[in-house]
């Protein structure tokens, strides 16, 4: 019988809070990112950060109540979560 590869939970791990959020977050992570894209509803590349930090903080306050898809390169993976932002006017 062949073996079944465990994947390792821990090799690419971030957490983005809070969210929802009213339009400052953080994206933090226990290994180096590569690069963080933000995505609007319809796709459209509303932040990029080239050489983001392990614990970057980002504001998207001026920007439209929605979700958004946060994409981080890490270890030639991308991994894409969504945050909401829900601003009080």
């Amino acid at each position: 019988q062949g073996s079944v590869p465990v994947l390792d939970l821990q090799t690419n791990t971030f957490l983005i809070y809070p969210n929802p959020s009213k339009g400052s977050f953080v994206i933090e992570s226990n290994k180096k990112i590569d690069e963080i894209t933000i995505f609007n509803a319809p796709g459209k590349t509303v932040l990029n950060i080239d050489t983001p930090a392990l614990k970057n903080n980002v504001d998207l306050s001026g920007f439209d109540n929605s979700f958004y898809y946060v994409s981080i390169k890490q270890n030639s993976q991308t991994i894409t979560k969504q945050i909401i932002i829900r601003e009080s006017k």
